[in-house]
């Protein structure tokens, strides 16, 4: 009994931390843009002033941003279903967003792909493909499109899968392929952003797969030197070909084919 309700106080106590997490993000984001025009202690009293008003002035700074978003976009002669994405891209999947206008599929398709890519890209940048995965399934349906996160993450694997890889495993292989040299594990993880136990787990399947090999480290007896093997090499170049008709799609109307939805 006592251990349950240990666990529950955990949890309990992990969701606040999540929605204090959200709070400063939302504080910092507020505080790099907003009065970026005016004076420096006007721009202070404005932000105090936002402070006390706590979500609703947050709410109503971010659908005056958005507002000026679809403005300009409308003088640049933007189409129109351009400027109404830039009226909602502060909008979330489950309605909590800002402005708090629209919610699941009412949210437009280029705001929602946005999203997806957006966290992707912040999150690689601090944990690579494994924190990718995790962080976009933890989002998907609250934040996220669950269908785009979905599709996201199947386009990666399917890029790389004829060649018996997954994203992860092709990203260990492209580590030690851009290094040009021979790699040990917690360089790979240090270039990948992961743990080494991560690295580590990723580097055996591909030794047991013939991809890469161990070789003696000179300057480190136990910690062996990884490189890729002939069959290492000629996944990095089949992959590399495959990619590049990939990069050179652009366009929504050319993923409209790839999205289940």
């Amino acid at each position: 009994m006592a251990k349950t309700r240990e666990l529950v106080r955990r949890r309990k106590a992990i969701a606040n931390i999540k929605k204090i997490t959200r709070t400063m993000e939302l504080i910092a984001t507020a505080m790099r843009v907003a009065h970026q025009g005016s004076p420096p202690l006007a721009r202070a009293a404005r932000m105090a002033r936002a402070a006390f008003g706590g979500v609703a002035e947050f709410r109503k700074w971010a659908a005056s941003h958005c507002d000026v978003a679809r403005l300009l976009g409308a003088r640049m002669g933007l189409p129109g279903q351009v400027q109404q994405a830039l009226r909602h891209l502060y909008e979330r999947w489950d309605g909590n967003g800002m402005p708090g206008e629209l919610c699941g599929t009412q949210i437009p398709l280029p705001v929602r792909l946005m999203q997806v890519a957006q966290d992707a890209d912040v999150t690689w940048q601090h944990g690579g493909a494994e924190l990718v995965r995790s962080k976009l399934a933890e989002r998907a349906g609250s934040g996220l499109d669950p269908e785009a996160v979905k599709a996201f993450l199947a386009a990666g694997d399917r890029l790389v899968e004829p060649l018996g890889l997954t994203s992860a495993r092709w990203q260990v292989i492209g580590a030690v392929s851009l290094a040009g040299q021979p790699q040990t594990v917690p360089s790979i993880a240090r270039a990948m952003g992961l743990t080494r136990q991560a690295v580590q787990r990723l580097v055996n399947e591909l030794v047991a797969d013939g991809l890469i090999e161990g070789r003696p480290n000179p300057a480190h007896r136990r910690a062996n030197l990884f490189a890729l093997t002939d069959l290492g090499e000629a996944a990095v170049a089949d992959a590399s070909a495959r990619q590049a008709p990939a990069k050179s799609s652009s366009g929504f109307d050319d993923m409209d084919d790839d999205i289940p939805f």
